[in-house]
This record gives structure tokens, C-alpha cells and sequence, in this order.
């Protein structure tokens, strides 16, 4: 009996989920440019109130004269994949569905379907919970173009004409950030805002282009983005991304070792770490310059680039820096002054031995007191 009544279960559970996923595979609705060219963007409606949107091609490719609003018809299915039997805009099209309509268009970059739509769609729903994010998309059209004063224009017209919409608090931030983040830093907000084609195109040059004028110009341009950035709050990912192409731009050109320098004493985080790992690489090959900046990383502000530049003169044993890693020896990060003491025995300083001996009776860090004591060891064998 009890098996009997488990079947049952098992089976309506299994029938359930057949109808759920019928159900879930019925609202499923698809633009196309038109029968020919194929399908440009999917969408995936449940409830008409929760959706997603991802494109199938890249958005790029789309012409943007043809565009086509979303319609509520049916669906049929032919040889290349279920598109819309009818591609017209209707009267009564839900707000939720208005609303993915102006979305997907910013998506595929219609920008002026979306500025009419937005306007529009606010006009029609001023009591719909949707129209914030209308205007979102509507001045995102602008700030795309880097056009920050049309944004502002469109986000604090919204408000001024519906105060209590939803998210509201949200655009004000919007407003705010645009003008203390991009309001007169015109290569900060270049860089920002098209950063992905920008890393596309630092990425497609050759040995040979990076020297030239389309190399200076994007050299220049990530450049002035860091200076315009200098001292703005929340922004460390995006100068770390900017600071990370600008290094790619000059690794093996004549630039290399002053964009190190810049990463390693300007910046911080990994960017400037990875910075001071890359200065080996021309450091151990004897290059007298990348030798001077490794000193140079001894006094920087981050802890990993003063672990990272005293390892470096630890492998090519330079006693010219001797001073400054005895320097290091009181440093504040443990891991700073286990790498100081490190290069001081690899190197065989005698003139540390004194320095080293009240490190290894007194540094409140075991390891470092460890490293003290093989440190002296090798120095007594070199005499």
C-alpha cells in the first residue's frame, strides 16, 4: 500500500513538472529583424511581470533601422527557431511588456526608439511601478553617447514630475554620481563608459602599432583617465581596469618601465603588485633603469610592492641596496620585513648583522625572527 501511494506521488510530481515546463516554454516570446535576416534578440517572459533579455548576436551587427516593437501574438514554430507571426505594435500592450520593449531596444542600441518609447510609455503609466526604470533606459541612451548634461536633464526632469515613483532615491544617486564622477573629466568618462571596446582595441594592436598613432592615442588616452580620476571615491575597480590596459599597452615598448613606475608608486591594490612582479622580468636581465625603480619600490605605499621590490634585489643581489633594506627592517607589515631580512642574507650584508641579531631576538613575528636567524647563518659563512 505504502508503495502504491509513493508511486502516486512520484507520478504527480512528474506530471506537474511536465505542465510547468509546457507552461514556462509557452511564454517564451522572440523578436526578428524579419524571416530572412534571422533572430536578434530572445526574451523570456514568466507572468509577464519577470523577464530576461539575452542577445543572440552581438548587438553591434544589428542595423538599427530595422527595429520591431514586442507584440503580444502567437508564436509558431518554423525550420529556424519560433519567431513572432506578427510583427506590429498593438494598442493594448501591458506595461511589463512596454517595458521590456524599451529595454530590449536600448539593448540592440536604438536609441531613438527608446527616447520616444520612454516618453511615451511614462506618459501612458504615470501610476505603473515601471516607469523609473523607463527613465533609467531613457537618459542611459545619453550617457552612452557621453552626453551628461541631456542625462541629468532627463533623470531630475523624472523627478521633478514624479517624486514618489519607485527607485527615485535611486536616480538621485545617479544624478550625483555622474556629476562628481564625469561632469568635466571627459577621458575618465570615456574610458569608463566604452572601456570594454577600448580593452578591445588595446588588446588588437601589434608590436608594431603600439608605437604609432593609434597606439599614442590610446596611450594618452588611459593616461589622462587616471590623472582626471585621482582622488574620486568608489572607483578603484575601473582605475585598476584602465591601469591594467595601460600597462599591456606598454609592456615590451619604450614606455614599460615609466607605466610600472606609475602602477607601482600611483596605484594601488593588485594592479600595482602585478606591476612590481612584471619590473623582474627587465630587473634580472640587468637594466639599470628597472634596477633604480626596484629601490624606488622599497619607499612605495603599498606593502606587496615593498615585499615584491626587495625580493627583487634579493635575486640579483644588489648591495647598492643594502641601506634601504635595512631600512625595511622596522617596516610595519611582518611580511615587508620577512623579505628584507631575506635579501640582507642572501645578499651576505655584514654592515645588517647587528640590525639582524635584535631582529631575531625581539620581532614579535615568529617567522621573521626564523628568517633573521638563517640569515645571519649565511652571513657568518661568507666570512
Amino acid at each position: 500500500m505504502r508503495r502504491l501511494l509513493l508511486m502516486a506521488v512520484i507520478g504527480s510530481v512528474i506530471i506537474a513538472f511536465a505542465l510547468a515546463s509546457d507552461a514556462y516554454a509557452g511564454s517564451t516570446c522572440i523578436i526578428s529583424e524579419d524571416k530572412a535576416s534571422g533572430l536578434v534578440v530572445r526574451i523570456n517572459i514568466t507572468n509577464r511581470k519577470t523577464y530576461h533579455v539575452r542577445p543572440l548576436i552581438n548587438a553591434n551587427e544589428v542595423d538599427k533601422s530595422l527595429w520591431y516593437k514586442i507584440v503580444e501574438a502567437d508564436v509558431k514554430e518554423t525550420d529556424e527557431g519560433a519567431i513572432l507571426s506578427n510583427i506590429v505594435k498593438t494598442p493594448n500592450l501591458s506595461p511589463s511588456l512596454g517595458l521590456v520593449a524599451i529595454k530590449t531596444a536600448f539593448l540592440c542600441g536604438a536609441d531613438d526608439v527608446v527616447r520616444t518609447d520612454a516618453e511615451d510609455f511614462i506618459r501612458k503609466h504615470p501610476k505603473s511601478p515601471f516607469i523609473s526604470k523607463a527613465a533609467e533606459c531613457w537618459a542611459r541612451t545619453y550617457e552612452r553617447q557621453l552626453r551628461w548634461e541631456k542625462a541629468i536633464e532627463v533623470y531630475e526632469d523624472f523627478v521633478k514630475k514624479h517624486p514618489n515613483a519607485k527607485n527615485v532615491g535611486k536616480i538621485r544617486k545617479q544624478v550625483e554620481r555622474i556629476k562628481t564622477r564625469f561632469i568635466g573629466k571627459p577621458h575618465w568618462a570615456r574610458c569608463c563608459v566604452q572601456r570594454t571596446r577600448i580593452a578591445r582595441e588595446v588588446k588588437a594592436l601589434t608590436p608594431e602599432t603600439r608605437n604609432g598613432a593609434e597606439g599614442e592615442e590610446l596611450r594618452s588616452l588611459l593616461s589622462l583617465a587616471l590623472e582626471e580620476s585621482k582622488g574620486l571615491a568608489g572607483v578603484e575597480r575601473e582605475r585598476e581596469e584602465i591601469a591594467r590596459l595601460l600597462l599591456l599597452l606598454e609592456r615590451g615598448g619604450k614606455g614599460a618601465l615609466a607605466a610600472l613606475e606609475r602602477a607601482m608608486l600611483k596605484e594601488s591594490g593588485d594592479i600595482a603588485r602585478e606591476a612590481a612582479e612584471d619590473l623582474y622580468r627587465y630587473a634580472k636581465k640587468g637594466d639599470a633603469e628597472a634596477i633604480k625603480l626596484a629601490k624606488k619600490g622599497l619607499s612605495a605605499h603599498e606593502d606587496g610592492v615593498r615585499r615584491i621590490c626587495a625580493g627583487i634585489l634579493m635575486e640579483i643581489k644588489d648591495r647598492s641596496a643594502v641601506p634601504q633594506l635595512i631600512e625595511l627592517l622596522a617596516d610595519k607589515s611582518v611580511e615587508v620585513r620577512k623579505a628584507a631580512v631575506r635579501a640582507l642574507g642572501r645578499i651576505r650584508a655584514k654592515e645588517a648583522q647587528e640590525k639582524l641579531k635584535r631582529i631575531k631576538d625581539k620581532d614579535p613575528d615568529k617567522g621573521v625572527r626564523r628568517a633573521a636567524e638563517i640569515a645571519l647563518t649565511r652571513i657568518a659563512k661568507s666570512e
